[in-house]
């Protein structure tokens, strides 16, 4: 019975954790999608962007699975920023999931943004600023998750034991 109780309210908190995650990563998705035409184009009129903004985007885009070597150039990186329909920006942030980022995908986006904050990227750009804090949003999750499940694959019980 106690084992049955200790997974209830496991799972409880887990889904409850899990909710809250989504709200925030929800809250930054729809940031994104407000950005106005100005604000889009003012990062696609970039011919040599600020390094951060290089940065931002870098990370940003290896989150939503386009692999590091096809943006180690602003102009790679501008090919992913200017897709229309469903392959635009926009679009495949709406669409990512979470439980499709890897933890070692996190830890390298985390690795290109780990000397810059909030406040410098909004000086720099403030459309750059919306993709940094959903992308730190992001990781912090992905992080959050893998060591939850680690949590849990590391205790005592298991589905297995009723």
């Amino acid at each position: 019975m106690a084992v049955c109780l200790r997974l209830v309210i496991y799972r409880t908190l887990t889904t409850l954790w899990v909710l809250k995650s989504l709200g925030q990563i929800e809250k930054m998705r729809h940031a994104i999608m407000k950005l106005d035409q100005r604000t889009v184009a003012e990062i696609k009129n970039y011919s040599s962007p600020p390094e951060e903004v290089h940065q931002v985007f870098k990370a940003t885009l290896l989150l939503l699975g386009t692999p590091l070597n096809h943006t180690e150039k602003w102009l790679d990186c501008l090919v992913h920023i200017g897709k229309l329909g469903n392959a635009s920006l926009k679009r495949r942030i709406n669409d990512v999931s979470i439980a499709y980022i890897s933890r070692e995908t996190a830890d390298m986006a985390g690795l290109i943004l780990q000397s810059y904050s909030k406040e410098r990227i909004q000086d720099v750009s403030s459309g750059a600023a919306a993709f940094y804090v959903w992308s730190v949003k992001v990781i912090a999750e992905v992080i959050d998750k893998e060591e939850d499940e680690d949590d849990f694959a590391d205790s005592e019980y298991s589905e297995d034991d009723y």
